[in-house]
């Protein structure tokens, strides 16, 4: 692809090229005599600038001018992608079945695809949701890699073009109940004969998911339900949900974590997974949940799951429980501060008042407050030692809980 420069960015390019030639070889027209006299009028010190530099600064110029506004051709980057459909496939199958399915593929980009087809068994899916694949070695009980066969080995299409797989899967008599899961994946592979680093390669696939008839066995768990910290600064929780499936079959559970403050009342409740998605047999998922409020939050919290599990036996629920605290060190600190304020404050007028109640008294007075002096710290003031200690000793737990 080719671009050009503005036509006001051609105008300079030719003016700087007319000024350069004619500093080059010294001949002025009338257009650049007026440029000329400038770059000829006398410094202030009284010095004509020198004539060698001139020249380089124009032909400078003019090099810089040709680089940056000439006409350039750049190389767009050619735009690569691939769509399938379906991309899932779900069904109920029976223990020696033969089934048959299209894939419709179709090129939008504006290079040329050479795609090669295969099928490979998934045993999980990442944190990030993406599936896991088996590793060949790895022995899997719900491998079904082998069952799939492709008509077409290879497909090329063109840019724009769209073309069909014809996939048959045969179920064999004797395999496991449950579910069977496996990616029906068309690739690319880079150019060989380019350096490393150059080669581009990308898999689009359909996920299979087939459910053998037989023994189905439901169970899917809590591994774990944890907040991310025990204590808060602010209303903003995140929760981290680890379930497992003992089973085998998919686990497609859907939930809801109830928040409720110290007093019993819930405050808010955060839907998880609403996508269904999927957790894999003999496999676990983490699932996650934030919890924010515009609200001033304060105290312990208790958050409760509950997950529903759609099966053949009906929709159970399990659940769990986690306790975290929201302290917010935006009013705690203020409090606090106040709080010794206000006593030290107390505690100065209240000796001011006894300090003159003793004074009203006279020598008896003096005699009680030399004895209390003698007997050291009053009861009020080791009670007010006592407060200030324990502000002090909250500040330095919640420094050591948010600093």
């Amino acid at each position: 692809m080719y671009t050009s420069a503005p036509l006001g960015a051609l105008v300079v390019l030719v003016l700087l090229f007319i000024i350069g030639i004619s500093f080059a070889d010294k001949r002025r027209s009338y257009v650049t005599n007026s440029f000329w006299s400038i770059l000829h009028a006398p410094l202030p010190n009284g010095k004509h600038p020198p004539m060698k530099k001139i020249h380089r600064l124009g032909f400078a110029a003019l090099l810089l001018a040709t680089v940056l506004l000439s006409p350039s051709t750049v190389l767009a980057q050619p735009s690569m992608g691939l769509k399938i459909s379906p991309t899932l496939i779900e069904e109920k199958v029976e223990p020696g079945q033969v089934n048959a399915y299209v894939l419709r593929v179709e090129n939008p980009g504006d290079t040329t695809l050479h795609l090669f087809t295969v099928a490979k068994d998934i045993v999980g899916v990442g944190p990030d949701g993406r599936p896991i694949y088996a590793r060949a070695e790895e022995e899997n009980t719900y491998r079904l890699s082998s069952w799939v066969t492709f008509k077409e080995k290879d497909l090329t299409l063109g840019p724009g073009e769209s073309g069909v797989v014809h996939v048959t899967v045969k179920i064999p008599s004797d395999v496991s109940p449950g579910g069977h899961f496996g990616s029906l994946a068309l690739t690319q592979e880079g150019p060989k004969d380019v350096p490393i680093g150059t080669g581009v390669g990308f898999e689009l696939g359909a996920i299979l998911s087939l459910q053998v008839a037989g023994e189905v066995v439901e169970d899917t768990r809590f591994r774990s339900f944890s907040a991310s910290q025990m204590v808060y600064g602010s209303p903003e929780a995140h929760f981290s949900v680890r379930l497992e499936n003992l089973g085998n079959v998919a686990a497609r559970p859907q939930g809801i974590i109830d928040i409720m403050n110290m007093w019993g009342k819930k405050v808010a409740s955060i839907p998880v997974n609403e996508g269904a998605a999927g957790v894999f047999p003999k496999s676990t998922r983490d699932f996650t949940a934030v919890w924010t409020s515009e609200d001033l939050e304060f105290g312990r919290y208790e958050a409760f799951a509950a997950f529903s599990v759609p099966g053949t036996k009906g929709n159970p629920t399990i659940t769990a429980t986690t306790q975290f605290w929201v302290l917010p060190i935006k009013v705690l600190y203020p409090a606090a501060g106040g709080l010794l304020v206000f006593v030290l404050i107390l505690w100065i007028m209240i000796r001011f008042y006894v300090g003159r109640q003793l004074a009203a008294h006279g020598v008896g007075g003096r005699r009680l407050a030399s004895r209390r002096e003698a007997s050291g710290l009053s009861r009020f003031a080791s009670v007010v030692i006592a407060l200030l200690v324990a502000v002090i000793l909250g500040l330095i737990i919640l420094f050591l809980y948010f600093g």
